[in-house]
């Protein structure tokens, strides 16, 4: 995730849903930054996601600022 600006303990949080918008996953790094920073989020499940439908929402101190949908085949 890349963001830009000035922060002071910003929260990141990288949230997986299902199609049925139950939480898959969900996890939070803290950024203080006075320009440009990158933060890297990893989705890892034990056997894998199954078949079907999900959505990363990125969310910056609890407002949602994007989402990009995906599916597993």
């Amino acid at each position: 995730v890349h963001t830009s600006g000035t922060a002071q303990n910003s929260a990141v949080v990288a949230r997986w849903t299902s199609e049925d918008g139950s939480v898959v996953d969900e996890k939070t790094n803290t950024v203080t930054t006075s320009g440009d920073a990158r933060t890297v989020f990893r989705l890892s499940k034990q056997g894998g996601l199954s078949l079907g439908k999900y959505t990363l929402r990125i969310l910056v101190d609890g407002k949602e600022v994007r989402s990009k949908d995906f599916a597993v085949k």
